[in-house]
């Protein structure tokens, strides 16, 4: 561009001073494309970043769910263990005074 400005100042040429414009402004509107593009892939990575959010947020909602799920077996599981205990030892018990 400075070469292309240089020579057009120097010939003093119509043609090379619409030459020298034509490029730069070129340029401005490759500068201006890229910031929309730009700005446009900003816009799409905000959407998914948000997008990603609400999906991390109802999986973690998720997983409570089977934590409590769990949770409750457990609770479940362990009384029913310690009922069937009682009824060994009362069976044994029974068992040994007959």
């Amino acid at each position: 561009m400075e070469e292309e400005l240089t020579e057009a100042i120097e010939k003093k040429d119509k043609e090379s001073i619409r030459h020298f414009l034509r490029l730069l402004l070129q340029q401005v509107e490759l500068k201006n494309d890229a910031e929309e593009k730009s700005d446009k892939i900003f816009s799409e990575l905000v959407n998914i970043r948000t997008d990603i959010k609400a999906i991390l947020e109802v999986m973690n909602a998720r997983f409570e769910a089977i934590d409590r799920r769990f949770e409750d077996m457990n609770k479940r599981f362990t009384m029913m263990m310690w009922f069937v205990g009682i009824l060994f030892t009362l069976t044994t018990a029974i068992i040994k005074f007959l």
